[in-house]
This record gives C-alpha cells, sequence and structure tokens, in this order.
C-alpha cells in the first residue's frame, strides 16, 4: 500500500482498486467521498484515525471491490456481507469468523487463521495469505483450503510437515515463511502437482529437500536463499 493524504482525504492509489481510507471522527464524509472520487476499496487502521468495532458501515457502499482493515478489533464483521462483488479482502486480527463462501467474486484473501471461519471448501479464492497458522497438534489437521487456489503464502506457521493439506491441482506457487518447524516437504508433489514456483525463508529445519528435487513440474525453487531448483 502506498497511502498519502491527498487534500481532505486518506488515498491508496493501488490499482486496479484505489481505495480511501476510513476515519470514524469522519465516517459519513469518507463514505460519500467513496461514491464521488468512483474508488474502489476502503482501508482502515487505528493510526489512520480508524477506531470501529464493526463493519456495518460497509452496507454504505455495497459495490465496493476491495477492503482492507489492520491493527483492529472487531465485535461484529457482518456488513462484509452486503459486498457481493467483493474481490479483494484483508481482515487481519481480533474478529469473529467469517463464512467466506458467500463471496462469489472473492480472488485475494489476507487473513490470521481464525478456526471459526467457514465455506472454505466452496470458496472461489484463487491467491491466499495466510498468516499465523499455530494449531495445538502442529498440524494441518483443520486447514480446508479453497480447491481452486493458484497461489498459497503462508507466514509464522508450526506444522513440521505438508500433511493434513488436501491436493491443490492447480497451484501454481508456493510461498512458507517462518515455519520455525518446517522440516519436511517431501509430499509437496501429491500435494501440488501443477507447482511451478517454491519460495522458502527463515525455515531452519528444513535440510531435507525430497519433494523438492523430485517435483515433476517445479520450475523455480530457492530455500532460505539457496536455489535448489532453476
Amino acid at each position: 500500500m502506498s497511502i498519502e493524504r491527498i487534500g481532505a482525504f486518506l488515498i491508496d492509489r493501488d490499482d486496479p482498486f484505489p481505495s480511501i481510507g476510513i476515519e470514524s471522527g469522519r465516517l459519513n464524509e469518507c463514505l460519500e467521498e467513496f461514491h464521488r472520487g468512483s474508488f474502489q476499496g476502503v482501508f482502515g487502521a487505528p493510526y489512520f484515525g480508524f477506531r470501529e468495532s464493526h463493519l456495518d458501515f460497509l452496507r454504505e457502499i455495497p459495490n465496493a471491490a476491495r477492503i482492507w482493515f489492520w491493527d483492529c478489533a472487531f465485535e461484529s464483521v457482518d456488513g462484509i456481507y452486503s459486498l457481493q462483488n467483493l474481490r479483494h479482502c484483508g481482515v487481519l486480527e481480533a474478529r469473529p469468523g467469517i463464512d467466506f463462501s458467500r463471496f462469489p467474486s472473492l480472488e485475494t484473501l489476507v487473513v490470521h487463521w481464525n478456526s471459526r471461519d467457514v465455506g472454505w471448501a466452496k470458496a472461489a479464492i484463487r491467491k491466499l495469505y495466510l498468516w499465523h497458522y499455530n494449531p495445538r497438534q502442529k498440524k494441518f489437521l483443520d486447514l480446508t483450503l479453497p480447491p481452486r487456489l493458484e497461489y498459497l503464502q503462508l507466514t509464522w506457521l508450526n506444522p513440521a510437515s505438508l500433511e493434513g493439506i488436501q491436493p491443490l491441482p492447480h497451484l501454481r506457487e508456493l510461498q512458507i515463511h517462518r515455519g520455525r518447524n518446517l522440516s519436511d516437504l517431501s509430499m509437496l508433489p501429491a500435494l501440488a502437482p501443477r507447482l511451478e514456483k517454491l519460495i522458502v525463508t527463515t525455515c531452519k529445519r528444513l535440510k531435507n529437500y525430497e519433494g523438492i528435487a523430485n517435483h515433476p513440474t517445479l520450475e523455480l525453487a530457492i530455500v532460505d536463499g539457496t536455489r535448489v531448483r532453476g
């Protein structure tokens, strides 16, 4: 994001979703400017003046295609369900669960893992950034990923292997960052048979490259700065 104040409003000129910052002290003004300025999205964070505990105001901008809220604590996120054209969603930190199957146009999702989230198996998501997957059992036993994923990035996770993740036949790129226990990627060919690119960083226990060296379609693999394939 590249946020700057232009005139009276905070603006992120991200292409293709130029967005306006929502400031709680002037909520209605921001929503009116959203409509006047032909914006595609909204964003908010406490240090940008956003202090809402809910997202009900999204019902006033049902055509928004992108939302991005971080460092927030939400008591309700029901307002999201009014966004039937939502394509890019980032709602981090503390919040209730979300049913991601209810967004037929959602392409990109950025979230912290939340065990109350549902609808993954029917979600249309193609690009997923998942942070802080750290279950007690240290395995991917309760993670059901969207079946159409083409890009997956996992950051801050504790499983030692990929066991438990269902096959992702459309996955082309996988990135794994800060997997403190990760030591085994041997299931990679079965998990992602069409994978083309693999980037792994800060996974100090990953020394065995089985699953990388023998992957039939992998074109590029970099593990902690070492080019293993490509």
